[in-house]
């Protein structure tokens, strides 16, 4: 029941973006479970299902070219975050996520996003790789992609459809991995299948709300969910 609820809460809040949802859960599951690859197999999970609940009406929204250069970039850095899983230093690593997350909110609530061609070519890969090595290690790397999407996907639709592709690739590659592995064990199917309803009853409500946004109103949610999302982030460092 705690799992239901806290599924339902944070993947409500993380289906308008296609992004944050797994980051806000995760420090609730490792309150109740204490169990890092538990989590992360559950949320990899839950986070696939959110993805084609908003695939089922927004996929012709796709960016395929920009879905492809984030896929390359995450797929390049998550090896090194499943070989390190255990042994990142995972208090440093969540804090300066934090400050970066926060600080880039705040930046977005107050002047436009920067346009990210502006960027040279090794940040961006660097970013996308970074978001890869932080998904595969705490299935939290929507929060470190979202800085190069917010200025890459502008649009609406554009944004949450290819973000959502992202994440069925990602995460059908992760969870693979991880069964691979050894850490993704059958005791995870009783929470994924609970969440998934909750997942999907929330998705379609949000779906229904989101059409509502305008442009403007949907840029500023993101930079609060980047706010709300460092916030997380720093307490999960304490």
């Amino acid at each position: 029941l705690l799992i239901v609820l806290i599924v339902s809460i944070t993947h409500f809040l993380g289906s308008f973006a296609a992004y944050g949802s797994s980051l806000l859960a995760m420090p609730f599951f490792m309150a109740l479970t204490g169990d890092l690859h538990f989590s992360v197999g559950v949320l990899l999970s839950l986070g696939l299902v959110q993805a084609l609940v908003i695939l089922r009406k927004n996929h012709s929204s796709i960016d395929w070219r920009k879905m492809l250069l984030i896929c390359g970039g995450m797929i390049l850095g998550a090896p090194i975050g499943i070989l390190l899983m255990d042994h990142l230093p995972r208090r440093e690593i969540l804090i300066l996520l934090g400050i970066l997350l926060v600080s880039s909110g705040v930046m977005g609530l107050f002047r436009k996003s920067v346009d990210h061609n502006r960027w040279p070519p090794w940040l961006n890969l660097l970013v996308l790789m970074g978001a890869g090595a932080v998904h595969a290690a705490f299935a939290s790397g929507g929060s470190f992609l979202i800085l190069y999407a917010r200025n890459a996907l502008q649009d609406k639709e554009s944004f949450r459809a290819t973000l959502a592709m992202v994440w069925v690739v990602i995460d059908i590659l992760l969870l693979v991995q991880l069964g691979l592995s050894g850490h993704l064990e059958l005791r995870v199917l009783p929470a994924v299948a609970c969440g998934a309803v909750a997942v999907v009853t929330v998705g379609l409500a949000v779906e229904i709300l989101v059409a509502r946004f305008s442009q403007r109103a949907f840029m500023l949610l993101i930079s609060y969910l980047l706010i709300l999302s460092g916030t997380v982030t720093l307490l999960r460092s304490v």
